[in-house]
């Protein structure tokens, strides 16, 4: 009988990718997976340490496991991603019962730390770096089996990994470690492969995906490679994420603009909209220098939506500081904002900073930014009703009446329509929105297929000029 793999991940789409790999190995080994807990023989939890929340869901899990070992003995418990990388041997002083501890670096072993846990009868700790680039390749989750399952409709591909930047409240650097680009042959086989399997859009991820060989530790530029992957037969979509704001340049904005299939969509952090508070967070850039490298990729893409991460309640933060955030996003007007409240991760510098701000006021402020978000969110999808809109159909709708998709412009659309299917391109006919996502009615649908042309044109964006 196949042994069964229980495993969760919390945090990015970085993390999202490597679930996948470490899913695709284990697969692989000959693994079922499982989504009951009870019912597995191994448990990975996949961890992020970005923020406090995530870790203690990792923690609650691994607690949950405790109980499960009285009723199978054999069963495997194994802990990795950025809480592993940056806590390691300490792990085991907690109590969590662990019988792997595998760092960042380290996924690609996974399949045989196991074993030699199981043979040697003890726990193994394994969080050393590795800067061999081929660590980043993996099976790609549904092709690991054999078993014919469809390709998703949208896939990550990873081109970079780690950080060289040096932001005081941000823990990738220790955990993810140093920048390690994928040479573009790899990436450009994995497209390719990707595509022929049905994959309709590739989201190309990094980091600081646009800091693609900026060192020179890859063959070509960012903005080359956006070039070669666009000229992959039958891509249907790229976007790409997450993106560093100084490593926006004239390039970038001209590969983007001239690339039919690169989305008119970017994530583009900003943090913080005040220049005082950004120079705390040592982000590189001022307020004026991130909104110059907006007014530089409006221009080459008029109708570009962007999106933003916004840290609020950082340490020193006055309300007049905060007052600066709310602005930019009425200034910008960001599509969608993730918002959070700063909270201290150990091994950064600004734990050890003056003017900490009570939680309550935190979260004063994060609401305050939602509300503000909202508005604009609101303003800028009430331009779609009465427009059609390409829509890249991913799935059954949460309430399982229609079905969803997204626009070009990363905007969620719910639509209703007979005989349509994940995977297929739907013109959509937008009649109704709310903050999050634009409703309407299909007009159009056409079957996924290899080389399929867009059903609407790229500049149909109402804002566009």
């Amino acid at each position: 009988m196949s042994r069964k793999l229980f495993l969760k991940s919390f945090g990015c789409q970085m993390n999202d990718r490597d679930a996948e790999r470490i899913t695709g190995l284990m697969r692989r080994e000959g693994y079922e997976t499982t989504e009951v807990l009870e019912e597995a023989d191994v448990v990975v939890v996949h961890t992020c340490s970005i923020r406090q929340k995530a870790e203690e869901k990792a923690y609650g899990l691994l607690g949950r496991t405790r109980a499960l070992r009285q009723k199978n003995p054999g069963l495997q418990v194994a802990i990795g991603g950025c809480v592993a990388q940056q806590q390691g041997a300490e792990l085991m002083e907690r109590n969590l019962l662990l019988d792997v501890v595998f760092g960042t670096h380290q996924i690609r072993r996974l399949p045989e730390l196991l074993e030699e846990a199981r043979r040697k009868q003890r726990s193994i700790v394994r969080t050393e770096y590795d800067y061999d680039p081929d660590r980043l390749e993996g099976p790609l989750f549904w092709e690991s089996t054999g078993d014919g399952r469809a390709a998703p409709t949208s896939a990550l591909v990873t081109v970079q990994e780690g950080c060289n930047k040096s932001c005081t409240y941000c823990v990738v650097p220790r955990t993810k470690g140093a920048e390690l680009c994928r040479p573009s042959s790899a990436i450009l086989d994995e497209v390719r492969r990707l595509v022929e399997r049905g994959v309709q859009e590739i989201v190309l991820i990094g980091q600081t995906v646009n800091s693609y060989g900026k060192d020179g530790s890859a063959d070509i530029s960012f903005p080359d490679l956006l070039r070669k992957c666009s000229n992959v037969e039958g891509v249907g979509r790229i976007r790409f994420a997450t993106s560093y704001p100084p490593d926006v340049t004239e390039a970038l904005a001209a590969a983007m603009a001239e690339c039919e299939p690169v989305c008119e969509h970017l994530h583009l952090p900003v943090q913080s909209g005040s220049s005082r508070v950004l120079a705390a967070m040592n982000r590189g850039y001022s307020r004026g220098a991130y909104l110059e490298k907006v007014r530089l990729l409006r221009s080459a893409m008029p109708d570009l939506a962007l999106s933003t991460d916004i840290i609020v309640g950082f340490p020193g933060e006055t309300e007049e500081d905060f007052s600066l955030t709310l602005d930019l996003v009425q200034a910008v007007g960001y599509d969608q904002i993730y918002g959070f409240c700063y909270s201290k991760r150990p091994g950064t510098q600004a734990p050890r900073m003056e003017g900490h701000i009570p939680d309550e006021v935190k979260k004063e402020r994060l609401v305050r930014l939602f509300e503000a978000a909202k508005r604009v969110s609101m303003e800028n999808n009430s331009k779609w009703i009465g427009r059609d809109v390409e829509v890249l159909i991913e799935g059954p709708s949460p309430d399982g009446e229609r079905m969803q998709g997204r626009t070009r412009w990363n905007r969620l659309v719910h639509t209703a329509g007979a005989g349509i299917s994940a995977g297929d391109w739907a013109s959509v006919r937008v009649e109704r929105i709310s903050p999050q996502s634009l409703i309407g009615q299909a007009l159009r649908v056409a079957a996924p297929l290899c080389g399929i042309q867009p059903v609407a044109g790229r500049h149909c964006h109402p804002g566009a000029a």
